[in-house]
């Protein structure tokens, strides 16, 4: 009963994590984006040319925008249809847009740009608790803050634009939020390619070229993907689109760490954990960040929810514990590989091995071990538990085993010998019953290929050959085994001695002709049955008949070369080489 509960708590556990998990991956595949700001985000419609980018590139997304001409983020955080969307909850981001010309004013954002940024983004947060706030970083006026130009004043683009950068940034790594750098993106268009125009005739609205120009980098840094090669050019001519999509690209993700993208850690969970034992019963201390919810793994097939839960292993041994923690918005889970103990003896070291050529396989048949350390005798070493070592070459080594625990240590020196198995060549062979043909079979020991020589002029490389010798007389047959290794010969005598089936007052009865021949063998013979062979020099059959008399064959059909004429009447066999040319 007890071992049915404890199954049954560790299901329920499973399924609420999963449930839980379901639900944040379910709200994440829809992004929805919330755009705050004025006409430099409403002119051109910034938030749809967003949203039909990542349209394009099979992205699910939702966006809506709060947008007024001239608006600063204080006038949003007094206007009621701005809080009312914040209040809308579910938003996984809201881009903050502040007046084109707030953010450069060194001695003023201080007060007319942080404070209210700051009380946007945690009132987004309280709504939005797992969202992130994006600063969208804008483009300087065209040559310069034109409230400074119009008064006498001196500015220019590249100036202006750094100090929109500077201001951006001090808000945003104190917030921990992310950039969007579209300002930047203008500036490097204007460096690589001057003659594109990104500005309206006032200088200060974007072009329907710098609004798409917006909406890559808004794309890139929303997603941490290249909008190159999007589908979704907008307006564009597909060359200038190509080169906006380019320059977004490489200036968001060639520096997503100074853009804090990907960065946000507010209520991400760390999961971690300590430990501690007492020999079968350890002591799990939690170290997690931003956990809501515990769930252990204790490797044996227990679990708990606890935060600091203490374990009892019921056998020694090395364990894989894992713990997932659960946030409001995600989880994460951390592994560690612990070793239990019955005992606090220090480690009994040993271990055995098997030899095969140059390999050694050893095998660690160690007590109360947790880490391992092999030095194999030739200059090479091992962590493993069961190592396999190949040497160079043959010779005797002095192995090394050593291993830990908590409590000590052992080591243990064994010599082994390595060396390898060298062929052993060996044969026989036997006599066919009925024809010439003589049957080799190989009989060698640790071979992988053979080499036959049967003292006639013809060779072989099968491991069991057949051979028909041309005369009788004693050959001396030679076979050669060989491995990795090396090779072994070994030579024997076989004696031939067929000329006693053909030697009788028959023979004279059967002639060949011509030899050397072109195509036609010639057959002159009273017998009035016999089977007539025609065979390659190693022994494979090409023509096979039954003649009787005098007959011509023809071999026009086959290669130059030399090959054997076989004859077998009722009580003789003829056997002869013949040379076509």
């Amino acid at each position: 009963m007890k071992s049915t509960l404890a199954n049954l708590k560790i299901i329920i556990i499973a399924f609420t994590l999963f449930s839980q998990l379901i639900t944040i991956n379910s709200n994440a595949q829809t992004t929805r984006v919330l755009f705050i700001g004025n006409s430099l985000t409403g002119v051109n419609n910034l938030p749809n040319q967003f949203r039909q980018l990542a349209l394009s590139a099979g992205k699910q997304v939702f966006v809506e925008d709060a947008t007024a001409g001239g608006a600063t983020l204080q006038n949003h955080l007094n206007n009621t249809n701005t809080i009312s969307k914040i209040q809308q909850g579910n938003w996984d981001y809201v881009v903050l847009q502040e007046q084109s010309q707030l953010p450069s004013w060194v001695n003023d954002r201080s007060t007319m740009f942080y404070p209210y940024a700051k009380s946007l983004d945690s009132l987004f947060k309280l709504y939005n608790p797992c969202g992130e706030t994006v600063f969208f970083l804008t483009y300087a006026h065209r040559n310069g803050d034109l409230g400074i130009l119009q008064n006498g004043g001196t500015d220019s683009y590249w100036a202006m634009q750094q100090r929109i950068r500077d201001g951006y940034m001090e808000i945003a790594d104190s917030l921990n939020a992310v950039v969007c750098p579209v300002g930047w993106a203008f500036r490097e268009c204007r460096i690589q390619y001057p003659t594109i125009e990104l500005y309206q005739p006032d200088f200060n609205h974007p072009t329907d070229t710098g609004t798409y120009l917006a909406a890559c980098a808004f794309y890139s840094t929303i997603f941490q993907d290249s909008a190159i090669g999007q589908p979704y050019i907008g307006s564009m001519p597909l060359a200038k689109a190509a080169i906006l999509q380019n320059i977004a690209t490489h200036i968001v993700m060639d520096s997503l760490v100074l853009w804090n993208i990907g960065q946000n850690t507010n209520n991400t969970p760390i999961s971690y954990f300590n430990y501690f034992d007492t020999l079968l019963t350890v002591h799990f201390v939690d170290s997690s960040t931003n956990a809501l919810s515990y769930l252990w793994d204790f490797g044996d097939g227990d679990t708990s929810s606890q935060t600091n839960p203490i374990h009892t292993y019921s056998t020694p041994g090395n364990y894989t514990v894992r713990l997932i923690i659960q946030s409001s918005c995600s989880s994460d889970t951390f592994l560690a590989n612990i070793s239990v103990y019955a005992n606090n003896s220090p480690p009994n070291c040993d271990f055995s091995y098997t030899i095969n050529n140059l390999s050694a396989s050893y095998i660690d048949s160690s007590q109360n071990a947790n880490t391992y350390f092999w030095d194999f005798g030739d200059g090479d070493t091992s962590n493993l538990i069961n190592p396999i070592h190949n040497y160079l070459t043959s010779g005797i080594y002095l192995v090394k085993h050593r291993v830990n625990n908590n409590f000590g240590s052992d080591s243990i020196i064994k010599q082994i010998s390595i060396y390898v198995q060298m062929p052993i060549a060996n044969f026989n062979y036997s006599f066919s019953a009925s024809s010439t043909t003589v049957f080799f079979n190989d009989s060698s020991q640790y071979t992988t290929s053979h080499f036959w020589d049967f003292d006639d002029g013809d060779t072989s490389t099968q491991a069991n050959p057949s051979h028909i010798f041309p005369h009788d007389g004693t050959f001396d047959v030679k076979l050669v085994a060989s491995n990795n290794w090396g090779t072994d010969t070994i030579v024997k005598q076989v004696d031939i001695q067929f000329s006693s089936i053909e030697k009788n007052n028959k023979q004279s009865l059967i002639t060949i002709y011509p030899n050397p021949l072109h195509n036609i063998v010639n057959i002159a013979t009273n017998f009035n049955k016999y089977r007539f062979e025609l065979r390659t020099i190693d022994n494979k059959i090409l023509i096979e008949t039954n003649e009787s008399k005098n007959t011509i064959i023809d071999i026009s059909g086959y290669p130059k070369g030399m090959y054997i004429i076989v004859i077998e009447t009722e009580d003789e066999v003829l056997i002869k080489k013949i040379m076509k040319y």
